[in-house]
Order: structure tokens, then C-alpha cells, then sequence
């Protein structure tokens, strides 16, 4: 929970802006995730933490109402992109399942044709 719900106009608007900002750095990291899985994934980069609920019950204020819209948008669209990316991975793993072993030689690895 990020907190409780406030009772005060100003205090509900600087809640859900918080809300907001969690939302949108989860977004954030999901859209760098696509972009650069590696670099997403390498060491001293940033892991996702979890999401957790807002608590918020109050309505979104309508001034934050569009940016709301936008990050919800955002969020459909790098879920399909990293739907996509996981289906890409499941393939390219099937694939390399499907590869034959390399079968080794019971005999030496070299020939001695100095002999």
C-alpha cells in the first residue's frame, strides 16, 4: 500500500500523484526492458520491486485523469511487447532444444601423422 486515503482535496491529488509516479517508473522499466533486454538485466541495473496496491479507494481527480490514461495505455502496449518477446524467447529455446547433440568421437581428438 503506498498509503491511506486522505480526507483533503490537495492531500488525495498528491496521493494519487504518487500512485502516478510508481506506475510510471514500473512502465519505465518495463519499456527499457524491451528496449534493451540485456542492459535491463546486467549487473547495478534497477529490479522491478513488485506492484502494490495503492489503497486509494477515492476517485482520480480529474486533472490527472489523462495522465492516467496515457500510462494505462503505455502499460497495454509494452504488455503485448514483452508478451511478444516471450514468445520469441519460448521459440528460440524450443529450437535449440530440438538441436542434435554433437556426438564425440570415441578416439583421440587429433591425429598424430608424425609417427
Amino acid at each position: 500500500m503506498i498509503g491511506r486515503v486522505p480526507e483533503d482535496g490537495e492531500e488525495l491529488f498528491r496521493a494519487w500523484e504518487r500512485a502516478l509516479d510508481a506506475l510510471e517508473r514500473d512502465v519505465l522499466r518495463a519499456e527499457h526492458l524491451v528496449a534493451d533486454p540485456a542492459g535491463a538485466v546486467a549487473p547495478g541495473a534497477e529490479l522491478p520491486s513488485g506492484w502494490l496496491p495503492t489503497g486509494l479507494d477515492g476517485t482520480i481527480p480529474a486533472t490527472l485523469v489523462e495522465r492516467a490514461g496515457g500510462l494505462l495505455r503505455r502499460q497495454e502496449l509494452v504488455g503485448e511487447q514483452l508478451a511478444g518477446a516471450l514468445d520469441r524467447a519460448r521459440a528460440d529455446l524450443a529450437r535449440v532444444r530440438r538441436t542434435a547433440p554433437v556426438a564425440r568421437a570415441a578416439g583421440p581428438a587429433y591425429l598424430d601423422i608424425s609417427a
